[in-house]
């Protein structure tokens, strides 16, 4: 049962959107001397330890590895290690604004991932016109590399890296949604980010030699933010909002990760904010206001389904523990 928000919980809903907001600057610091999978599995056993320190607080533990692990599997596959590596390496050739206004599309994805596989999911005509609109953002960002072609443009090719990091991160909420929702939260999110961080730990063992030795301030910097705060702790406090005042107040978020992945582009990196951007943002997050307040409307008329209320994209995207990225 949620409880109403109070204004610890709005402090914890904000400090979320700058340390999700900020995850795309601090990744483009470290990718001035790490490459993307040294990157990633450094953030991923940083976030783990954090998750591991959290579990242990609670008086929780991870059950004994079996079969039971393999939907985790698929969820540290497709919630964490496919999105966070596409989107590293897509970072090398596109700019931290750009990432994440296309990011911004995950709750347009899940919705329409959510009403064709999951079958009590219903949708209004509202939802539907939100996919309108977000598509439209997407065309603005990428038009002109998408006429240039594919060949020699790694641009575009970033582009597309970070849409298929999107749709990973919907085919795994929808994924966690309907097959993992029973597990408790901390307890998913903490072995998931295990197996992710042993999924990442080849490739990372390969391109050591990559690493610029020594390490420069920021970069070091960069990534004990992006393991300890914007994974980590992220990840707990992300826990407590969904298991307090819920998943619905917790989908807030959603408008306030982009946003500010544009601020600190500007501030921090000096990145040209055009208005090609900005426009493709304020579409992309319309579209997302229409599917959450389709699914308001749909949820208002519904009847209750057995497990106390009808599915609708965007709490399923935020109320499955691995729906949401463990981080950007």
């Amino acid at each position: 049962m949620t409880q109403r928000a109070s204004i610890n919980d709005w402090f914890v809903l904000f400090s979320l959107t700058i340390f999700w907001g900020t995850s795309f600057v601090f990744n483009e610091l470290a990718l001035a001397a790490v490459p993307p999978s040294v990157l990633v599995m450094v953030r991923l056993l940083l976030g783990f330890l954090v998750l591991v320190a959290a579990l242990l607080a609670s008086g929780q533990g991870l059950p004994r590895p079996s079969r039971s692990w393999f939907p985790w599997l698929i969820i540290a596959l497709l919630g964490t290690f496919l999105p966070m590596r596409l989107t590293a390496w897509a970072q090398l050739f596109i700019g931290s604004a750009e990432t994440g206004v296309l990011m911004a599309i995950t709750p347009l994805l899940v919705f329409f991932l959510a009403w064709v596989f999951l079958p009590r999911e219903r949708a209004s005509g509202w939802q539907f016109s939100s996919l309108v609109f977000g598509f439209a953002g997407v065309c603005l960002l990428v038009e002109g590399d998408v006429a240039a072609g594919l060949r020699n443009n790694p641009h575009l090719l970033g582009l597309l890296a970070v849409l298929v990091a999107a749709f990973c991160y919907a085919m795994n909420s929808v994924y966690a949604r309907r097959y993992a929702a029973s597990q408790p939260p901390l307890v998913l999110a903490t072995g998931t980010m295990l197996l992710a961080s042993l999924l990442t730990a080849p490739a990372a063992m390969d391109d050591l030699s990559m690493v610029v030795w020594p390490l420069p301030l920021s970069a070091v910097l960069a990534l004990l933010m992006l393991g300890l705060i914007s994974t980590g702790l992220a990840s707990v406090l992300y826990f407590r909002l969904v298991q307090g005042p819920g998943p619905v107040f917790t989908a807030q978020v959603t408008y306030g990760v982009p946003a500010w992945a544009v601020l600190t582009a500007a501030w921090v990196l000096q990145e040209p904010i055009g208005a090609r951007i900005l426009l493709g943002l304020a579409l992309i997050l319309f579209g997302v206001a229409l599917t959450e307040w389709g699914g308001r409307r749909s949820r208002s008329r519904a009847l209750p389904v057995a497990d106390g209320h009808p599915l609708d994209a965007t709490r399923a995207a935020v109320a499955a523990p691995a729906a949401r990225p463990v981080s950007k």
